[in-house]
């Protein structure tokens, strides 16, 4: 069955500058007293303002202004006075420079009209959060296509997160074979036993141009130059001890996230996950991210682990840090990246439950046991001055 919500938006125009405000805040922007200053946070950004015990009544007034979209002279005429002038400058460009206000400037596309704006009202403002050209995205999220392979329990969540999020069309297939359009993003459930069919689906994809169409955005010039040749697949692993969602576009990372996210819960015993419960939550998840793909705005290689009969989600992160040019780090810079080998979930390795009671004089030690296999070899044991050194 196919959902089409709305017609993708037309092509746009250019955007009429003289109609756009001055100063506008990004959504999701929240501030906070401080003893001599404020503090403000946004999607992915946060600071702190210092110098003035009462920069926050400043804040107060000038931030719901900034929020409906305001200028200079209209914050500095709420505070009353003329003198307030370089106090609302220092805020605005705090705001600026860590990306907390909208960028009129380099928009592309128009803001969508009021009906779209009302009806996909959370999609929208996630994007202006986030995006540096959000309307774009959201065009491109309205004239896309994703389909849905999978069992009912997980199919049916993702179908409505997908288009609740303003996606253009929506395609659920029960099987491989229905998959016969041009499509931007396919979301895959593997359920147990299906890893040899998964397996042969993705050298049929690999082999064919079954899925081409698919022209990737990413907030960076460089990736937007690259087009993609082939639909971006999302795998969905479904397991009655965890459940994996993602990343998008690398299946082969995905299947070495479930692997370890699997030994991670045997070592652990963190029992069988609240299943068919967590199918729903691992569809709606896989709608955020096909979204987020669309939209250009996954670009760290994004999953989430389910698990425990409690359900708990956790989102990890299978991006690599770029080394730096650096030749050498510092000691707790490099105890920090060592840290990922324990991380859990996507860590080799896992800490020993008898560290703790592990005497730390005259040496510091450091056990570690190996998640997966190889745990019956028993944990392994390191020793040095400090911690510090053991640790690495």
């Amino acid at each position: 069955m196919t959902f089409t919500a709305d017609p993708p938006l037309p092509l746009p125009r250019p955007l009429p500058r003289s109609r756009t405000r001055p100063l506008r805040a990004k959504p999701y922007l929240h501030c906070a007293p401080l003893p001599d200053g404020v503090y403000f946070s946004g999607a992915r950004a946060q600071f702190t303002l210092r110098g003035w015990d009462r920069l926050f009544k400043v804040a107060d007034i000038c931030v719901p202004l900034l929020e409906d979209g305001t200028s200079e002279d209209e914050l500095v005429s709420a505070l009353g006075s003329e003198q307030a002038r370089p106090v609302v400058r220092r805020l605005v460009e705090g705001l600026r420079e860590h990306g907390m206000l909208l960028e009129p400037a380099r928009w592309t596309v128009p803001a969508p009209e009021d009906a779209l704006r009302t009806r996909y009202a959370g999609p929208l403002a996630h994007l202006e959060s986030v995006h540096p050209d959000p309307y774009a995205a959201f065009a491109r999220v309205r004239a896309a296509t994703v389909a849905v392979i999978g069992p009912d329990a997980a199919v049916r969540p993702a179908l409505r997160g997908l288009t609740r999020a303003g996606i253009g069309r929506v395609v659920a297939a029960e099987a491989d074979a229905d998959v016969d359009v041009d499509v931007d993003v396919v979301i895959r459930c593997v359920a147990p036993g299906e890893r040899a069919e998964w397996t042969r689906w993705l050298d049929a994809i690999d082999a064919t141009d079954t899925l081409d169409g698919f022209d990737a955005f990413d907030s960076s010039d460089a990736e937007a130059s690259r087009p993609r040749t082939r639909a971006v697949v999302l795998p969905v692993w479904l397991h009655d001890e965890v459940l994996v969602v993602g990343p998008a576009g690398d299946p082969g990372s995905g299947a070495a996230l479930f692997d370890r996210a699997l030994a991670w819960a045997r070592s652990t015993q963190a029992g069988p996950a609240a299943r068919p419960v967590a199918d729903a939550l691992a569809g709606a998840l896989a709608a955020q991210l096909a979204f987020d793909v669309v939209a250009g705005i996954d670009d760290t290689g994004t999953a989430h682990v389910l698990h425990g009969a409690e359900l708990r989600s956790e989102r990890v992160s299978l991006a690599l840090d770029r080394p730096g040019p650096e030749s050498f780090i510092e000691l707790d810079d490099a105890v920090e990246s060592a840290t990922v080998l324990t991380r859990r979930w996507t860590g080799l390795f896992d800490r020993s439950s008898r560290e703790d009671r592990s005497p730390q004089m005259p040496l510091s030690l450091r056990e570690l046991t190996v998640v997966g296999r190889g745990m019956d070899k028993g944990p392994v044991t390191v020793w040095a001055p400090h911690q510090q050194a053991a640790t690495l």
